[in-house]
């Protein structure tokens, strides 16, 4: 499941970036969107890396 949620993060970014080359994303909204995802994508990565933690503590 956490990595669906990655993949999701790194298609949200790749889309946005492809709605603002293409024009129809507002340059004024671009950075605080593509921010907003950076920081979805951190904390899905950090809790892979957690859960990854953890079932190493469980076996």
């Amino acid at each position: 499941m956490v990595g669906i949620a990655r993949k999701e993060a790194r298609e949200a970014q790749f889309w946005l970036r492809l709605s603002r080359e293409s024009g129809v994303l507002q340059t004024d909204v671009w950075p605080e969107l593509l921010k907003e995802t950076e920081e979805v994508s951190r904390v899905v990565a950090a809790i892979a890396r957690s859960a990854k933690r953890s079932s190493r503590r469980g076996e």
